[in-house]
C-alpha cells in the first residue's frame, strides 16, 4: 500500500483533440471478428495506457533500449522498468470553464465502470432536467462511426467480404458542455498525477495513436469539496487470490480475493463491499519490449459511493480504520494492489461523526 500526500506528485491534463476511444479488453477489428461488428469504449483510459504513453515521452520514444529478444519475456521485470521512471495516480474527467462564466465551475469525474462517469466534486452537482433531482452518475457523450475494412497492402477497400463496422468514441468537449452545462470551455480532458517530469507538447495516444495536448497544469484536489464521506477507487485495483474463486466471483468468494497488507493484515475485496462493487478480468496492457500482451488479473474495477445510511457508514468506518488506521475527517490518496505504482488509485474522503451528525 502506498500512501500519497498529493504534493509529492505533479497534475498534467492530456487532451485529446478530437473525441478518443479506449479500449479496455477484447478485439474488434473486422479483419478478426467478421463484418459487422461494434467496437466499444470506456471513458476514461487504462493506467496502463497512461504510464506506457509517459514513458514513451521520457525515453524520446525509444521503449526499446537494450532489447535483447532472446530474453524470456518477464513481466515483473518490465513492469520495474516502466515503474522506475512512471509513478500516476488517477485519471480524473476534469473540465473548468472560463474565467467568469458559469463562476469559474470546475468538474472532476471519475471512472464508473461499466462506460460511464460519476461526478465527485460538490461544486458540479449535475441535476436531471426532467425530475429535477440531483444525479451524479452519467454516460458521457458518445459518437459512433462507421468504417469499412481495408487492405493495407493493396491500398484499397475491401469489396468483396462487406466489413462494415461501428466504433463508439467519446467526446470530451461535448461531454464538458452538454453534460456539465460548461457553455465556455477553458480546459478539458483526462487529469492526472504523476511524478515524471513532462515536456509539454502534442503526442500520439491510446490504441488509434490519437492526437493529444500535454501540459502542466495547477489542480489541488485537497481544496476541492469533494462529497463526503465517500470512496472512488479511479483505476482498477490488482487483485491476488488466497483460494481460486468461482468465474463469476459470487458473493461467497469476494473474501478470498486479497487488495493489500497492512502490517500483518490482510485487507480484502469485502472490506469493500460498500453498496456498489464489480469484480472482473483485466489485461495490464502491452508490453512492447516483447511485443505481447500482459498478463490477465483479477481486479476491482473503478467505481465510487457517497455514504448515505448508517449500515454503510458503519462499514465506511470500519474500512477507514483498517487502510488509514482512524475515521476522522480528511481526505486520503491511496494506491492498492499489485503492482500499485500505476494501478489501484483510490481516493477517500473522511467525515468524524460529529461532522455527519
Amino acid at each position: 500500500m502506498i500512501k500519497y500526500k498529493l504534493d509529492e506528485l505533479k497534475p498534467i491534463l492530456i487532451r485529446p483533440l478530437d473525441p478518443i476511444v479506449f479500449r479496455w479488453g477484447g478485439e474488434y477489428s473486422p479483419i478478426l471478428t467478421g463484418p459487422m461488428n461494434k467496437g466499444s469504449s470506456e471513458p476514461l483510459p487504462l493506467p496502463s495506457t497512461i504510464a506506457g504513453f509517459l514513458y514513451w515521452i521520457l525515453t524520446d520514444g525509444n521503449t526499446t533500449q537494450n532489447n535483447n529478444t532472446q530474453d524470456e519475456p518477464n513481466i515483473q521485470k518490465d513492469y520495474e522498468t516502466i515503474s522506475s521512471k512512471v509513478e500516476i495516480f488517477g485519471p480524473f474527467f476534469y473540465a473548468k470553464s472560463k474565467d467568469g462564466k458559469e463562476n469559474g465551475k470546475t468538474c472532476l469525474a471519475i471512472h464508473q465502470f461499466p462506460k460511464k462517469l460519476r461526478v465527485i466534486n460538490e461544486e458540479c452537482k449535475l441535476v436531471d432536467y426532467k425530475s429535477g433531482e440531483q444525479e451524479n452518475i452519467f454516460e458521457p457523450v458518445y459518437i459512433s462511426k462507421i468504417g469499412i475494412g481495408h487492405e493495407i497492402s493493396k491500398k484499397r477497400a475491401h469489396t468483396e467480404s462487406g466489413l462494415i463496422y461501428t466504433v463508439e468514441y467519446i467526446d470530451y468537449y461535448a461531454t464538458a458542455v452538454k453534460k456539465f452545462g460548461i457553455k465556455e470551455v477553458e480546459e478539458y480532458g483526462i487529469l492526472v498525477y504523476t511524478n515524471a517530469p513532462i515536456n509539454e507538447g502534442y503526442y500520439p495516444f491510446g490504441s488509434e495513436g490519437r492526437l493529444v495536448e500535454v501540459k502542466n497544469v495547477q489542480v489541488d484536489i485537497t481544496k476541492v469539496k469533494i462529497f463526503g464521506p465517500s470512496i472512488y477507487v479511479l483505476s482498477p485495483i490488482i487483485l491476488k487470490a488466497n483460494e481460486s474463486p468461482s468465474p463469476l466471483v459470487i458473493s461467497s468468494d469476494i473474501n478470498k480475493l486479497v487488495v493489500d497488507m497492512e502490517g500483518e493484515k490482510e485487507i480484502k475485496a469485502g472490506d469493500f463491499a460498500l453498496n456498489f462493487m464489480r469484480i472482473s478480468l483485466i489485461g495490464l496492457g502491452f508490453n512492447v519490449r516483447y511485443n505481447v500482451k500482459r498478463p490477465i488479473y483479477l481486479a476491482m474495477m473503478p467505481w465510487g459511493v457517497e455514504i448515505k445510511d448508517e449500515e454503510e457508514k458503519t462499514k465506511f468506518d470500519s474500512l477507514l480504520n483498517n487502510l488509514i488506521g482512524q475515521n476522522s475527517s480528511g481526505i486520503w490518496f491511496l494506491k492498492l494492489g499489485l503492482f500499485d505504482k500505476i494501478w489501484g488509485s483510490v481516493l477517500i474522503k473522511g467525515d468524524s461523526n460529529e461532522q455527519r451528525q
